[in-house]
């Protein structure tokens, strides 16, 4: 699992740097909208799901030009949001497919700004696809207004997610953090947020005074104590900076478990349980 590298950022997985978008001309509001007032009747039409109908479902309007939808027209700027991801869920009947969207403000490239990730998660009905689950904010996580890729995986037997591997340079050392993204107690949800599964400092370090270190991160899911839910294991291993400031091996492995609302470090001896971050 490598971090992208990016140009200097300062925090990591929370947020990120924008860059400017076009102006989202607004489409006319698709007519599927009105279709969830009632039950019987699908929220977006046709055999297969349409992006930008999904779209103008969630947020009023699709700009099939600019490929983008304006969920907050009113403000200055307007906040823009554009599809990231439309994940088939496997095995599912019926047919089920995860939309994820970015929102950023249109134009804005500051420092310290980072796209929300939200999303719905739509399943097949008669006639076309109702939106089951809807979260418009997840989590702010990526840069220049565009979170990192996504990745479906497997976390329960019958039950999947999305991985992410955010990243940040600053000052020479390159590091990498890993989130996960899943549809847990009616609503999607960043499940686990880590800091730290990689780094370099390749750009900062002295390689005759072997202050050099690099390491990285693998990343597991199996069966565990929830039935439902698979635990998630992280091996770290390469070198890391030690007391004397030169590099170091090691290798060390975490094991995570879903508590019903997150996945945590299980601690035994009855003690709280602890997120790791």
């Amino acid at each position: 699992m490598r971090p992208a590298r990016f140009p200097i950022l300062t925090i990591l997985t929370v947020m990120g740097l924008l860059v400017s978008f076009p102006a989202c001309r607004r489409g006319p509001k698709d007519k599927s909208v009105d279709a969830a007032a009632d039950p019987s009747r699908p929220d977006v039409t046709g055999s297969e799901l349409d992006e930008a109908n999904a779209m103008a479902f969630l947020y009023g309007n699709w700009d099939e030009s600019r490929e983008c939808s304006v969920q907050k027209p009113a403000d200055v700027p307007p906040t823009l949001v554009t599809v990231e991801g439309a994940y088939e869920i496997p095995d599912t009947a019926p047919e089920r497919i995860l939309l994820i969207t970015a929102a950023s403000p249109e134009g804005l490239d500051s420092h310290g700004q980072a796209p929300t990730i939200g999303g719905a998660l739509f399943e097949k009905v008669p006639g076309g696809w109702k939106a089951a689950v809807r979260t418009p904010e997840i989590a702010e996580m990526g840069s220049y207004g565009k979170p990192p890729d996504g990745h479906l995986v497997q976390i329960g037997p019958k039950r999947w997610g999305v991985e992410y591997t955010p990243g940040f340079s600053n000052m020479g050392v390159t590091s990498g953090g890993f989130a996960l993204i899943a549809e847990g107690n009616g609503a999607l949800r960043q499940v686990l947020a880590l800091t730290g599964t990689s780094e370099e400092n390749g750009g900062a370090c002295d390689e005759d005074q072997d202050t050099c270190y690099a390491f990285d991160s693998e990343v597991s899911y199996g069966p565990g104590a929830n039935a439902d839910w698979f635990d998630v294991e992280i091996t770290t291993s390469g070198s890391r900076a030690g007391r004397d400031g030169k590099a170091e091996d090691f290798s060390e492995t975490k094991r995570f478990v879903f508590d019903g609302k997150e996945y945590r470090i299980p601690v035994s001896g009855g003690g709280k349980k602890g997120v790791a971050r």
